[in-house]
């Protein structure tokens, strides 16, 4: 009845419950001759072609109607309905026949092995796509896996053997080529499935490849060497029989590998590596495995062979290392690498330790405590030890992953957050009036950066930050002369330590997070007044505000009525700032506070409102501020908007309020730009701001016209202050010639971020293009403006080449390709090279239309 009922079955919702409700009947059958009664009435669907009309909301979609499919397919035999797909020419259809073809598969094998296996064979043609060659071998290892499950000889003479038999010529002949490269990939993807499949690979092709290893043809032998390592690390999944299908190629495998090795060649190194690192066993003695992982050490150490040999030999052992099995070498040649590890120039040796410790816990247990305790020992007794010891630090954490950041903390049972407060103690160990002081500070700040980065990874909120922020809460509020001088070293690492804050406490109790909160909201006017006071440098100052952003963003009790009072204490202080220096410290801190209220929004965003509100006023008002002051605003502005992080609108939410107020101030400015006139001074400090907001608002936004005023939008005013700049260089206070610099590179920024979305959007553009084309080449040629800058312009000419209306463009063509022309001329390089390629661009466009 289901079956008359999917008969010329039009409507797709029909159709899906049609076929829902035939893969539940058919969940619960026996095998009984239905088989292909059901198989006609379901592939007449294949493959689904359906798409949804924009808009529709019957829920039902390609993928819905594809899934139920493929499901009647797997249960009734389809397999050959998806042969067929694969077979297509095109692309896509090749893919998505190779899709259906692994789900209808299913869990246990048809009967017809040969017709999948020559399917793949012949898809294995069109490796050099990779969205082909990623399907055919996630099929070949899914169905090898089912054949070593089942134990299927059928299978396994047809698909395994049938496989060497006919790829052993390209591997065998050319593994070089493409053909040859495909067909070990194929092979390796077939030795996944497990001891046996891995055995009749290896019988097929190990001797002919070994042979090729030690030919004097160094590029056959990489090649042969690559792809024995392939297959090798093939049959590292879920080896079952012993012994272990390398172990008769082992020893002639290690001499040809060490023969590649010597001569510095990575590919002997690679192989090496998938040759020793096969578990659950090694198929070579302890004795050899040592001996080669000394030797390639050694040129580690010597550091003469190119780098990505180095690179590649120093992953090989520390993969080596990192296995249970090897363990008598690890234990004997571990702490030589820690000492070298720990020895200023060490890449390679650091790359291998943290490889080893990302591969084992035990190894992560003895190398951590003792990379810490250098770190420790260096920054008390104001060494290069701190800083080495550091940088080794940095790179455990970052390449040697969960492992790593896990035994922070003492390990399993350790107490938390010891090992951190550790480094912040020693940091902070500064002697008053003492010889060291000098360089302890020193040496600290040097060790500071990589210190910074381990925080940011391995401090959690449930973990070590509880600790951090007891010790950091007695520094920070008794402010005296010594404490002065552990802030100037240490605080970078409390701001670092506030990382994770936003993500929550984790598994932490209600009490601890609340009592974590509240100590935290006690800091912010601490921290405001460090982020406020010159005296300190401008690093800790910037640490101090950051923190409490990321207080003000991720603490759950910091209160908006809290906030009004920290911002109106600030603005008050704005009123009478005694110095530009001092207004535009407090400026920054003004908005990243701001920021960080807009980000968190509710309740906190209306005091994001009224800081945006004060910096506007600041950059807007042309009668009651200094021209200084309304750079100052129009920066400040900069920084709250370019902030990280909130919701997807608090920008726009911004740029409401803003916006308006300083379009009409750019209006007002440039009623009157003559050279002798001041009126350009009115805009300044809007111009700057819209920059800022122009390269910050959502693309659709600015493109859409979305932010204008009566006659002008945004792209309009950055072109006016790419003309008001050039127009006003060399005039002015030298102050005032590093300011237009900021306009000009605003602008820029903005061009080439609304010249690449391409599409509707470049609409924005439309009747400007005679205006932003001359202006686009002048700063291109421009030699008082960075290089950074002339490649800019550059970028913004490509993109509007690849995006714009031709149409506009041609009018300009002739002027286009002659200041080009000039920039060839340019005395750098990469701004010749750059001119060249755009060069290029336009008259391809200009031949092409």
């Amino acid at each position: 009845m289901i079956i008359d009922f999917l008969l010329g079955e039009k409507d797709p919702r029909c159709l899906l419950l049609a076929l829902k409700t035939l893969n539940r009947k058919l969940e619960g059958l026996k095998e009984g001759g239905w088989e292909e009664e059901v198989l006609e009435a379901v592939m007449v669907y294949y493959p689904i072609t359906f798409e949804p009309p924009p808009g529709d909301r019957r829920g039902v979609s390609n993928e819905s109607l594809r899934r139920e499919l493929n499901e009647c397919l797997r249960k009734v035999g389809g397999v050959k309905v998806c042969l067929e797909r694969c077979e297509e020419e095109g692309e896509d259809e090749k893919v998505k026949g190779l899709k259906d073809l692994r789900v209808v598969i299913g869990s246990s094998l048809p009967p017809y092995a040969s017709d999948v296996r020559d399917c793949l064979l012949q898809c294995q043609e069109s490796f050099f796509r990779d969205n082909v060659k990623s399907c055919v071998l996630d099929i070949i290892t899914d169905v090898a896996r089912k054949i070593e499950t089942e134990d299927n000889e059928i299978w396994r003479k047809e698909f395994v053997e049938g496989s060497v038999r006919y790829l052993k010529g390209s591997v065998s002949e050319n593994p070089e080529s493409v053909n040859g490269r495909s067909a070990v990939e194929f092979l390796a993807s077939v030795t996944k499935g497990g001891g046996k499949n891995a055995g009749i690979v290896l019988k097929g092709v190990a001797e002919d490849l070994l042979d090729m290893c030690v030919s004097d043809d160094e590029k056959r032998a990489s090649a042969a060497a690559t792809g024995l390592g392939l297959i090798f690390a093939g049959t590292k999944s879920d080896l079952i029989v012993s012994p272990n299908p390398i172990s008769p190629y082992s020893d002639a495998a290690v001499l040809a590998f060490n023969k590649l090795t010597s001569s510095n060649q990575v590919a002997g190194v690679i192989a090496m590596m998938s040759l020793f690192c096969c578990p659950p066993e090694s198929v070579v003695e302890l004795n050899v495995v040592e001996e080669y992982s000394r030797s390639i050490f050694g040129k580690i150490v010597e550091g003469e062979a190119a780098d990505d040999f180095l690179k590649a030999s120093s992953i090989c052992l520390g993969n080596i290392l990192g296995l249970e099995i090897y363990s008598p070498v690890t234990t004997r040649m571990l702490p030589q690498l820690i000492e070298r590890s720990l020895n200023g120039n060490c890449g390679h040796s650091l790359t291998a330790i943290s490889k080893a410790c990302g591969n084992s816990r035990g190894v992560t247990r003895v190398v951590l405590p003792e990379i810490f305790k250098k770190v420790c020992e260096g920054l008390g007794e104001a060494g290069e030890g701190g800083k080495d010891g550091s940088r080794a630090l940095v790179e455990l954490v970052k390449e040697g992953g969960k492992n790593v950041v896990e035994n922070f903390g003492g390990g399993e049972g350790g107490e938390e957050g010891v090992e951190l407060l550790s480094i912040v103690k020693s940091l902070c160990s500064i002697l008053p009036d003492s010889d060291l002081e000098e360089k302890r500070v020193a040496a600290g700040l040097e060790a500071v950066p990589n210190l910074i980065e381990v925080f940011k990874i391995v401090v959690r909120p449930n973990a070590e930050l509880p600790a951090i922020v007891n010790y950091f809460e007695n520094i920070i509020k008794e402010d005296d002369a010594l404490n002065r001088k552990r802030l100037n070293v240490s605080l970078p690492l409390f701001t670092a330590s506030l990382t994770k804050l936003e993500g929550g406490g984790g598994d932490m109790n209600e009490g601890d997070w609340t009592e974590l909160n509240d100590a935290l909201v006690g800091l912010v006017k601490p921290l405001c007044k460090i982020s406020r006071n010159l005296t300190y440098c401008l690093d800790v100052r910037t640490a101090a505000s950051e923190g409490l952003m990321r207080i003000v963003k991720g603490s759950t009790t910091v209160q908006a009525s809290f906030l009004k009072e920290v911002v109106k204490e600030i603005v008050e202080t704005l009123k009478s700032f005694k110095d530009i220096e001092t207004l535009g410290n407090d400026v920054r801190l003004l908005a990243r506070i701001g920021a960080a209220a807009a980000c968190k929004g509710g309740a906190e965003g209306e005091v994001a409102d009224e800081v945006v509100r004060v910096l506007c006023g600041m950059c807007c008002d042309s009668e009651g501020n200094d021209l200084k002051v309304r750079v100052v605003g129009g920066e400040g502005l900069g920084e709250f908007i370019r902030s990280e992080g909130g919701g997807p609108f608090w920008r726009q939410r911004a740029a409401s309020i803003a916006l308006p107020e300083i379009m009409e101030s750019i209006e007002a400015g440039l009623e009157g730009t003559e050279e002798n006139s001041s009126d350009y001074q009115k805009c300044f400090g809007s111009i700057i701001a819209a920059g800022h907001f122009a390269q910050s608002l959502p693309v659709k936004v600015v493109s859409k016209g979305g932010v204008s005023s009566k006659s002008l939008n945004l792209v309009q005013c950055l072109m006016a202050g790419l003309v008001l700049a050039e127009k006003r260089k060399g005039m002015g206070e030298p102050w005032e010639a590093g300011a237009w610099e900021v306009v000009i590179n605003s602008a820029m920024l903005s061009f080439q971020r609304l010249t690449s979305a391409g599409g509707e959007d470049m609409a924005v553009f439309e009747g400007y293009y005679e205006t932003l084309l001359p202006t686009l080449l002048h700063f291109s040629l421009r030699n008082s403006y960075s290089v950074d800058g002339n490649v800019l312009a550059l970028d913004c000419l490509k993109n509007i080449a690849a995006n714009g209306t031709f149409a506009k463009i041609k009018k300009s063509l002739i002027l286009i390709n002659h200041r080009l022309g000039l920039v060839l001329g340019h005395p750098r390089r990469e701004v010749r090279m750059k001119a060249v390629e755009v060069r290029n661009i336009f008259i391809l466009l200009d031949r092409k239309n």
